[in-house]
């Protein structure tokens, strides 16, 4: 095979549809009260890939496609099952069979032969093909210091059905260690994204389909999220891998008093909820929302390609201030890529703490402190040493929180599931903007009210 040119070709790129033809609705009055499914609308997208890629794209899917929500491809290709006398032999673009490895080596074989491929997975099964995807890797990385050796399409993993949400399946189906074995990969192929909403999930696997020589993990829910950022907001933000959200901070985000990361679906949308109760509850706190899309943007000290320089990051997350980092998967990750930086004793990294069991996706996050109201009191705490006013409200307020809490597991006890402000996203960000912009207004009255009329002491002194 060696001496065969046909195991090296020079690989064109794929044929790509327009990331704009896919982009959601977002109302930029009302962020996130438009709802979508990012894999449902990446099953959009990739059925417009294979039409128009019919011979150098293929979807390999260990026996979860319709679960993840990408079944749209299925209607203008077929699964490839050569004991099928329907599906053999008719060009099938989707090799679905319940084997992670056999997944794995097709993959590996298909795109070493000049074309493309994608590995959509539920989380906890990707590990699986650990040791395949690492061994891989270190062949990418020698082939690419063999000069004779060609560039390669990437091997592209969407990894769903994750452990936030798997009140069905239990403790078993909670694992992201997939995440922390590619990180420890060479920094120079390996790429994680954690796209925070539908836009920027589509235009993240556009970019990733027709990369080379990397291996591009894209982590997302496959369950209706709300939308944040508009189609061109998603471009800029995505191609920075991580920016403030002026529209959720604090002036804009200027001097802030503390930093409000998030970082993946669920854990970034209860760092926006915990960001908007304080908002609410403790309006002289001054809060920067940041969201981070690209992982490896942390990673300096190796120097990653994507990595942000220090004047970067201090732009991002301020010289001295307290952060408060919402991360999907093990909060040692994100230590781990922190490592070099300086000043990160700051940082207060919540993620997934290995708790967990067959209960309702709120009380999920609640366990593992990565809920809306733990990242409230975390960031009422660090912030009481920067501003005496937040100090003197602080006790009360996390008391507020934890009562919260206990009334939130009263009632799952009691009814099963979540209340349907924790449960639905839409009704707690109406809720919330609803609460926020009348506050606004009676504020804004009532400076016009005393701009317009002053009080009678300042007339007697004109």
């Amino acid at each position: 095979m060696g001496m065969n040119r046909k195991t090296m070709p020079i690989a064109d790129p794929l044929d790509l549809p327009d990331f704009s033809e896919f982009a959601c609705e977002v109302d930029t009055k009302n962020r996130g009260s438009i709802l979508s499914s990012l894999t449902e609308t990446a099953g959009d997208f990739l059925k417009e890939v294979i039409k128009r890629n019919p011979r150098t794209f293929r979807i390999f899917s260990p026996d979860e496609l319709v679960s993840n929500r990408l079944e749209e491809v299925l209607t203008v290709t077929k699964r490839n099952f050569q004991w099928d006398d329907e599906c053999s032999n008719k060009s099938g673009r989707v090799i679905e069979v319940l084997s992670e490895h056999n997944c794995q080596g097709w993959m590996q074989g298909y795109t070493l032969t000049g074309r493309y491929a994608l590995f959509p997975s539920y989380e906890t099964f990707l590990g699986i093909i650990t040791t395949m995807m690492i061994q891989y890797t270190k062949f990418i990385k020698i082939a690419n210091e063999t000069k004779w050796r060609t560039e390669v399409p990437s091997l592209n993993y969407i990894q769903t059905s994750t452990l936030w949400r798997q009140e069905h399946n239990g403790f078993s189906h909670q694992n992201p260690m997939f995440t922390n074995n590619m990180a420890n990969m060479k920094s120079k192929f390996i790429r994680i994204y954690y796209p925070p909403d539908t836009n920027c999930f589509i235009y993240t696997l556009s970019k990733c389909l027709n990369a080379k020589n990397t291996v591009n993990l894209m982590v997302g829910t496959k369950k209706d999220i709300p939308n944040f950022l508009t189609e061109d907001e998603a471009r800029i933000h995505c191609e920075a891998g991580a920016s403030v959200w002026s529209w959720l901070s604090t002036d804009g985000g200027i001097n802030p008093d503390v930093v409000i990361v998030g970082c993946g679906n669920e854990t970034n949308f209860e760092a926006i909820a915990a960001t908007l109760l304080l908002k609410r509850d403790c309006p002289q706190l001054r809060v920067r929302f940041v969201n981070v899309a690209d992982l490896m943007i942390l990673d300096l000290y190796r120097n990653h390609p994507n990595a942000i320089d220090i004047d970067t990051f201090e732009a991002l997350f301020t010289k001295d201030k307290p952060v408060i980092f919402n991360f999907h998967g093990y909060p040692s990750l994100v230590r781990q890529l922190l490592f070099g930086r300086d000043h990160t004793e700051r940082f207060k990294v919540l993620g997934y703490m290995e708790e967990g069991t067959t209960t309702t996706p709120f009380q999920m996050l609640v366990v593992n402190h990565t809920s809306r109201y733990h990242v409230a009191m975390c960031a009422l705490k660090a912030a009481s040493s920067f501003s005496g006013s937040v100090a003197s409200n602080m006790p009360f307020l996390v008391g507020k929180y934890k009562l919260e809490i206990e009334e939130h597991e009263i009632y799952i006890q009691k009814y099963g599931k979540d209340q349907e402000h924790l449960e639905k996203p839409k009704i707690f960000l109406e809720q919330m903007w609803k609460e926020l912009n009348q506050t606004k207004y009676e504020k804004e009255t009532k400076k016009s009210i005393q701009q317009n009329n002053p009080p009678l002491e300042s007339v007697q002194l004109h």
